[in-house]
């Protein structure tokens, strides 16, 4: 797949529009691990940056979500938790709304669904299933650049290691082919793996981290490449008034396809019903 050429033209991050994501940690008194909802009370870690976790929100809550992304992209969300074991999630955007001519939108709402399979216990960690039809960075040629996960399954660890240390792993299957391939061809949808940790500093600040395989994004024209180093990104977290996080992001590190590294703004707001 070869990336669309896109404006290298700097677009000034709006203060109002500032967006991000999550982290409020409580230490614990034991060296071990705790139950995730024992280490987080308005904030467990859904998700890290693109990727998902097991953790959920508080039962009779919701989630508002504000994501800017590369060409003036922006990507609004509502999570609602409407009871322990079942978390969904509806989100919509496109390019170019911030900034100058025609907006390019995202063909539809897209949708996720999670699961808890089971809780995190003593020694056990907590395992998630889900399906999310969200992707990032804008949808061309019949997908998203970074393609969405589809049917995924996680699992996430909690610890206490000179603060709160969250440990992550998952596999995914999605159901977007190679870049102009419309209809599900089977192509480029390969089975692949993602990782992950959240590392708490202090109460208020704490640092992400995730690196997806992309082993269903590694193909051209039915052939391997050499430059499928997968997604490396990291980013740094604020919980700011308890409910409402700001998450700043460097993504593509490894510059997976040739990809240029990119910056993204997170922004979240955490309430009950």
């Amino acid at each position: 797949m070869n990336r669309e050429t896109r404006s290298t033209k700097q677009i000034p991050a709006s203060p109002f529009l500032l967006p991000a994501f999550l982290l409020f940690i409580v230490h614990c008194s034991y060296f071990i691990a705790l139950p995730s909802h024992a280490q987080f009370f308005y904030a467990p870690v859904t998700n890290l940056i693109d990727a998902p976790t097991a953790g959920f929100l508080p039962p009779g809550s919701f989630a508002l979500t504000l994501r800017m992304e590369p060409d003036g992209g922006v990507l609004g969300g509502m999570a609602v938790q409407p009871m322990d074991a079942f978390l969904t999630e509806v989100s919509y955007g496109g390019e170019n709304i911030i900034g100058s001519g025609e907006v390019d939108w995202n063909p539809r709402v897209e949708f996720e669904g999670r699961w808890k399979f089971l809780q995190e216990r003593f020694a056990l960690p907590s395992i998630a299933l889900g399906f999310a039809s969200q992707g990032y960075d804008g949808h061309t040629g019949g997908r998203y650049r970074i393609k969405s996960k589809g049917f995924y399954a996680v699992a996430s660890k909690g610890f206490n290691l000179f603060g709160h240390l969250g440990l992550h792993g998952g596999i995914n299957r999605t159901f977007e082919g190679k870049e102009g391939e419309k209809k599900d061809n089977g192509k480029d949808k390969d089975i692949t793996f993602f990782f992950g940790f959240d590392k708490g500093l202090g109460e208020s600040f704490s640092i992400v981290g995730e690196y997806d395989l992309a082993q269903n994004d590694d193909e051209e024209n039915g052939v391997e490449v050499t430059d499928d180093n997968g997604y490396l990104n990291l980013g740094f977290r604020w919980n700011y008034l308890g409910s409402l996080f700001l998450e700043f992001d460097f993504r593509n590190l490894r510059k997976h396809r040739d990809q240029e590294k990119n910056r993204i703004v997170k922004l979240e707001y955490i309430e009950f019903f």
